[in-house]
């Protein structure tokens, strides 16, 4: 260590630009001697650094290895926290980079009992793996990438699932010459094959493990399983493209004939036209653009999920008690001013309206293109209808007609979107993320936009957004939950 402290002077002093890189170095160390707490400082400071730099790639690294350095002390939610910015920065890059943070991710859903993340996490992961597997050998996924997809299956009790993924596992291990990891994927698999009464495979998964495990002194951990062999699966694709040609065959028919029917066609091609305009507005009104294009295509539209996507909803304080002051057609008036609105802050800003239900109005940022969109983008919309409705009661409390106060939620994470039904359809979403922003905005204050942990761990560094943290406030359904208000300083 004192060796690396030496080399960081060094850099500081003839190549500043490598110091964030040793810094890190240091924080690796210290964090693999099990030292957290001399590790952590080196690497928030070396988080800052690459920060400053710009340096994407590093700063998503950085935050991984603080994420593990939070897993390893036992607290998981500030674990996650990490995970999602790091994610939020891998997102937008083509690289294989997000697989390793959706292996840290995924576990850390499991255990918390949030399959539904999970489950979208780990589609995404098998996605990207499906579309650019890894060499055998590469230390860069496949055993995780196995390993998540045994939690998974364990967790939902496919017993046959989770024994064929851990068998998996066990081979990337062994190809990897990871000692400790055979021994202890031998261990889980001795456990589950007894309990499932394989008692053979059980027996020969114990023996192997205890005679590895007394040899583990006098081994190398290069060399200790380097006589096993995986095997490297190969797909195929082939596409046919086939045209037909038809003839064309035109008979010369009366000169005034052809004028009227040349008049008849135009004109039924415009009224088709003009048809297919009216349609494909009406459609455009009530799904996002790609999602039409791809019903219209297809004649449906198939669920997606999308990894990062930062969810709003809103609520009127005591709706009911303001519309019995206000007749039917007023209520719906004032509703319509409201929402026509925040059509147009969200609009402006890339942000996808998903629906209204009653007196609540809800929208998504990240999907159906994930670039449409930001979490910072979202938080200033909700600022925006905030100072909207504030301004739309102050000009009502000044005529002497009742007016709606607002409260605003958000939070940030994985869904599934699609469309639901086949007469009035719409698209809509779902996942655990739809649920916790909704306990956003009911744990919320009149006025207030505010907004969970993992959507202030990507916007905190927003300029121009200022923050009050609530500390743990209980929301239901899900315990105590850290939370934010969130505001813009006001110009002197």
């Amino acid at each position: 260590m004192e060796h690396y402290l030496k080399a960081r002077e060094v850099y500081m002093e003839f190549e500043p630009r490598s110091v964030n890189n040793e810094t890190l170095v240091i924080g690796w160390a210290y964090q693999q001697w099990g030292n957290a707490d001399r590790a952590e400082p080196f690497l928030q400071e070396a988080l800052g650094g690459f920060q400053r730099d710009r340096n994407s790639k590093q700063t998503a690294t950085t935050l991984l290895s603080l994420g593990d350095l939070e897993l390893d002390r036992g607290d998981t939610l500030q674990a996650l926290v990490y995970f999602r910015r790091a994610l939020s920065i891998q997102l937008s890059t083509n690289t294989r980079d997000k697989a390793r943070t959706w292996t840290r991710i995924i576990p850390v859903y499991i255990w918390a009992g949030q399959l539904d993340s999970a489950r979208i996490s780990l589609d995404s992961l098998n996605a990207l793996d499906a579309a650019d597997p890894l060499p055998l050998s590469s230390t860069d996924g496949n055993r995780e990438v196995a390993y998540c997809n045994y939690l998974w299956s364990k967790s939902i009790g496919d017993g046959a699932g989770a024994d064929r993924h851990l068998e998996r596992a066990l081979e990337q291990a062994i190809v990897m010459s990871d000692l400790p990891l055979v021994l202890k994927y031998r261990k889980e698999l001795a456990l589950r094959y007894r309990m499932g009464g394989a008692i053979e495979k059980a027996t020969i998964q114990a023996m192997a493990y205890i005679s590895m495990s007394d040899s583990l002194q006098s081994v190398s951990n290069q060399g200790a399983v380097a006589a096993y062999e995986g095997t490297v699966k190969e797909r195929e694709s082939a596409l046919e493209i086939q045209r037909q040609e038809a003839q064309l065959r035109q008979q010369r028919i009366i000169s005034f004939s052809i004028a009227g029917g040349l008049l008849l066609l135009v004109a039924l091609a415009f009224t088709v036209y003009r048809g297919k305009k009216r349609s494909d507005a009406l459609l455009l009104n009530i799904l996002p653009a790609e999602v039409a294009n791809e019903l219209k295509a297809k004649g449906h539209a198939d669920a997606k999920h999308f990894e990062l996507v930062t969810i709003l909803f809103t609520d009127f304080k005591g709706f009911t008690s303001v519309a019995e002051h206000l007749s039917p057609s007023e209520l719906v008036e004032e509703l319509n001013t409201c929402f026509k609105a925040f059509d147009h802050i969200i609009t402006a800003r890339g942000i996808e309206k998903i629906k209204t239900i009653g007196d609540a109005y809800m929208c998504a940022g990240g999907l159906p293109v994930p670039s449409s969109s930001t979490p910072a983008g979202v938080v200033h919309a909700a600022l925006e209808m905030q100072a909207f409705m504030i301004a739309r009661k102050n000009e009502r409390d000044a005529l002497g007609k009742p007016a709606f106060e607002m409260r605003v939620g958000i939070h940030t994470g994985p869904v599934v979107a699609g469309i639901v039904g086949v007469k009035k359809f719409a698209y809509d979403i779902w996942g655990d993320t739809v649920n916790t922003a909704s306990r956003m905005e009911s744990s919320g204050e009149v006025g207030e936009v505010n907004i969970s942990e993992a959507t202030y761990a990507l916007v905190k560094d927003e300029p121009g957004l200022s923050f009050t943290p609530r500390g743990k406030v209980q929301a239901k359904g899900k315990g105590e939950m850290e939370m934010y208000f969130v505001h813009q300083p006001k110009l002197a």
